[in-house]
């Protein structure tokens, strides 16, 4: 009788442990799910990244910054005294990369 307790209680055992193939195949479908969150919540986030960086870097410049923007290039398209006492001037961008490419074909003749 002591050997069919044994025998029933080591069958009994073999059915209390999890299978292989199904533990593994739980563990794999997990996986799959955590990654796929782990994907679409990246995705949320760059996505959300992006629209904020349109919203307040691109679509609406600072009153200061077109200010700053137009003072550059009326610098740039103008003749104005630099040092009047010392008599240097600024000319426009374009007429002194005009000059400067007549100097060198002159340089090259």
């Amino acid at each position: 009788m002591s050997e069919e307790l044994q025998h029933g209680h080591a069958a009994a055992a073999d059915e209390d442990d999890p299978r292989g193939s199904a533990t593994f195949l739980v563990g794999l479908i997990g996986a799959i799910v955590v990654l796929v969150v782990v994907l679409g919540l990246e995705t949320l986030y760059y996505r959300t990244v992006e629209r904020e960086n349109e919203r307040k870097v691109l679509a609406e410049q600072p009153e200061q910054l077109r200010h700053l923007q137009a003072e550059q290039l009326r610098m740039l398209n103008e003749y104005r005294w630099v040092d009047q006492p010392n008599q240097v001037v600024a000319i426009p961008i374009e007429r002194a990369m005009q000059l400067v490419a007549e100097e060198r074909k002159a340089g090259n003749e």
